[in-house]
């Protein structure tokens, strides 16, 4: 039973990460006090917010994250986090030897970039899954938000991104897509 509950961190993480659309290095350093509730107007009435602290361009960012994670934010958090010891969360290595407040106790104790993409090739040799990576998870994510209706600029700021150039890059539409979105529009010179 120890040893499935030193795992429930990574699992939970890893099937967190394609719901939240953060980075691997952001999943890992994560706090629990990162995370909050927040009463939303919309369905289903209430929404976790995960705060990015300290990402990539030294930014801190709210990050919504999909209602789907809720269950599995919300289990992990009552029945699995409280047993599990209160180790402060991942610096990255450049990180490490700076002056900086110490970190709180980990959201994912003992998860690390490295730890993560391990557990993600051995899962993808088990299923013989094509070629896959945490940062797919990101690139699917910015492609279903784009999907859903969200414009370019929301992608990007909800992914962290300076440049909506960078944005561009992860979202992936086909033919269907494009096709879908035209069945909409009208013109007069089709009449």
């Amino acid at each position: 039973e120890a040893a499935g509950r030193e795992q429930e961190p990574t699992r939970t993480a890893l099937r967190f990460l394609p719901l939240a659309g953060l980075r691997i290095s952001e999943v890992c350093r994560l706090e629990l006090d990162d995370v909050r509730v927040e009463a939303i107007e919309a369905p289903p009435g209430r929404g976790f917010i995960v705060r990015v602290r300290d990402a990539k361009g030294e930014k801190d960012r709210d990050v919504p994250i999909f209602p789907d994670a809720a269950p599995i934010l919300r289990g992990y958090l009552i029945d699995v986090r409280p047993k599990l010891p209160s180790t402060p969360a991942w610096v990255p290595p450049k990180r490490a030897n700076e002056q900086v407040a110490r970190p709180g106790p980990a959201l994912f104790p003992g998860l690390n970039p490295k730890k993560a993409q391990a557990t993600i090739r051995e899962l993808r040799s088990r299923c013989g899954a094509p070629e896959l990576t945490a940062h797919d998870f990101r690139h699917d994510f910015a492609t279903r938000l784009t999907r859903a209706g969200f414009s370019t600029k929301e992608v990007g700021t909800i992914l962290g991104h300076a440049s909506l150039n960078t944005t561009a890059k992860y979202i992936h539409m086909n033919n269907e897509d494009t096709f879908r979105r035209m069945a909409g529009i009208s013109t007069p010179w089709a009449k």
